[in-house]
């Protein structure tokens, strides 16, 4: 994991190290078992000790997903640098993302966002890169940005047919997509 707190916050070291392993917890056990108890059995503290540093376990949750915008941001933006089908990288990107950290994606893109608490840059980092793709048009944008989020969450839910060729439905998606780039702006 990049260390990539500071975008939206200055953590103290104590801070930073309580975000990092809730962050592992997330990523090892899932969201059910991101608790303050667990949070703080796994650091050998007591869990009243986290509330010196952190409001609630949602002001973590927030940090996590401040940072999953970042990396998803960062990751989206590499992979259409120089990309032949810009499209096709940034969907297979953020799909990559996801599946390599579905626990994170599930926090930072599969529930409610509080905007009054998550950084507005982080947000916008993430869907930068799809910006780019699509020229600014959030039409086009949001409708490519709903259909991998649905591809990835139907595949995080194993909701697909045991025949499937998701490959395939991913690769279909894009030439779906496509079609939408290349016609005139609405």
């Amino acid at each position: 994991m990049t260390d990539l707190l500071t975008r939206s916050r200055t953590l103290t070291p104590r801070a930073r190290e309580i975000v990092t392993n809730a962050r592992r917890l997330l990523e090892e056990a899932g969201y059910e078992a991101l608790s303050m108890r667990n949070l703080a059995q796994r650091l050998g503290i007591q869990a009243p000790a986290l509330y010196k540093h952190f409001t609630d376990k949602r002001e973590i949750e927030i940090i996590i997903i401040e940072e999953g915008l970042w990396e998803s941001g960062d990751r989206n933006l590499a992979a259409i640098e120089d990309a032949d089908d810009p499209l096709e990288a940034i969907m297979s990107s953020h799909r990559g993302w996801a599946l390599e950290h579905p626990n994170v994606y599930r926090l930072s893109y599969g529930a409610w966002l509080d905007r009054d608490r998550v950084d507005p840059e982080a947000e916008r980092h993430s869907g930068e890169a799809l910006r780019r793709v699509t020229g600014n048009r959030p039409a086009i944008s949001r409708a490519i940005w709903s259909f991998v989020h649905g591809m990835i969450d139907l595949q995080l839910l194993d909701r697909f047919p045991d025949d499937s060729d998701l490959d395939a439905i991913w690769r279909t998606g894009v030439a779906a997509m496509r079609t939408q780039l290349v016609a005139p702006a609405a």
